[in-house]
């Protein structure tokens, strides 16, 4: 199963649902006890005036195992080391918000990220070379630290478009 997260900015709320036939309308909707990742915008559907944003797809385990890299530069320990009833890392406060529901992430929640993200780039930057020998079934060829690092900006990105009034969606 893999994961699709995507962004999209200058979100207009146009009604109540959960399911459009329009490509520029999609619905925001969110896991329970995950409403507060909505910064106070409601459930329903929203239409998008501005840019989108996408991380390419990759598995579950992938993204675990992307994650737990990402934890260990960041805090010196694996993500389960951390011991987070949600499922997801809290770094400075916010830095990634659990990921394991389907759900959106409203524009404050995404410009915290996206801020959390430049402020960590060099330090995972720096990191990713000490700990890639150990998990080098993730990548593929001689680019693998590239390859992180680009979909490291993807998420950055992906935060920055949401936080233009929008969404980051995890499905």
């Amino acid at each position: 199963m893999g994961f699709f997260i995507s962004a999209v900015s200058q979100a207009e709320y146009v009604g109540e649902g959960d399911n459009s036939n329009s490509d520029d309308i999609l619905a925001v909707r969110t896991g329970r006890n995950y409403e507060r990742f909505l910064d106070g915008k409601q459930l329903g559907l929203y239409r998008f005036k501005g840019q989108d944003a996408n991380v390419e797809g990759y598995s579950g385990i992938g993204l675990e195992e992307w994650t737990d890299i990402l934890s260990r530069i960041v805090h010196r320990c694996g993500m389960w080391d951390l011991g987070s009833d949600s499922y997801g890392l809290e770094f400075d406060g916010v830095f990634f918000p659990p990921f394991y529901h389907s759900g959106a992430y409203g524009p404050e929640t995404c410009k915290r990220l996206a801020a959390e993200f430049a402020a960590h780039r060099d330090k995972v930057a720096g990191g990713i070379a000490k700990i890639r020998p150990k998990k080098d079934f993730l990548y593929g060829g001689k680019d693998g630290n590239a390859w992180w690092l680009s979909l490291y900006d993807q998420w950055q990105k992906v935060f920055e478009v949401g936080s233009d009034s929008g969404f980051a969606f995890f499905r």
